[in-house]
């Protein structure tokens, strides 16, 4: 029950924090999406995402949700956008990269085929190829 709650907790965190960050990239305030994406990553990961090139501790998602880990991918996706709105075409790719492998991994935890997330996969394949032209 400890654990179930914990990973509630997380899951309430993260889906606030993308819905925040994507609210300050559509009022053109990327750096602010940044600044969210940050203050996220580091309480969840303990990671500083301006590290180049930002790693997941894959042992840390494997003891993640498959929930927690597809969240943690939208939460992946939103940083790439944020980067890729302030213009900074590496980092954003490896957060489009990052995104794509929590996706797997959510779909392998999960052990089910969803729509939505084959949706997310073609969103951020399409972002990813737009991107690298």
């Amino acid at each position: 029950m400890i654990k179930e709650d914990y990973l509630i907790r997380f899951i309430t965190i993260i889906g606030r924090s993308i819905a925040a960050m994507l609210d300050k990239r559509k009022q053109q305030q990327p750096e602010e999406s940044l600044v969210l994406a940050r203050a996220l990553f580091k309480e969840i990961t303990g990671g500083n995402i301006d590290e180049v090139p930002f790693q997941l501790d894959e042992q840390q998602v494997s003891q993640w949700s498959a929930q927690m880990t597809e969240r943690m991918g939208d939460a992946a996706y939103e940083t790439a956008m944020a980067y890729k709105d302030c213009g900074d075409k590496a980092r954003a790719e490896n957060f489009m990269d990052i995104a794509l492998s929590l996706y797997a991994a959510s779909e392998y935890k999960d052990k089910t085929f969803s729509i939505e997330r084959e949706q997310k996969k073609e969103m951020v394949n399409k972002d990813k190829s737009i991107l690298s032209k």
